[in-house]
């Protein structure tokens, strides 16, 4: 790794991103995207979940998986 920019080196990379929100009407109440995306120019993995269990075992599925090296850095977003 590269600490002199965040760690980014292009060497491999991996995002995940969690987003939850409440639903009372819902039997649970809980609702849950996770979004996982591995490497660029591949569509991300998307897993939905209506209970909090759901949501870490989807992280500590990710986590155990090791990333593997990318082939191109990903596009940096253009103001």
């Amino acid at each position: 790794m590269d600490s002199r920019n965040g760690g980014d080196d292009g060497s491999s990379w991996r995002t995940m991103v969690v987003r939850v929100w409440s639903e009372p009407h819902s039997d649970h109440g809980f609702r849950a995207r996770v979004t996982m995306e591995e490497l660029p120019n591949i569509e991300p993995s998307v897993v939905f979940a209506t209970d909090p269990e759901q949501v870490l075992n989807a992280v500590r599925d990710w986590l155990s998986h090791p990333a593997e090296p990318a082939t191109a850095k990903p596009e940096r977003a253009r103001d």
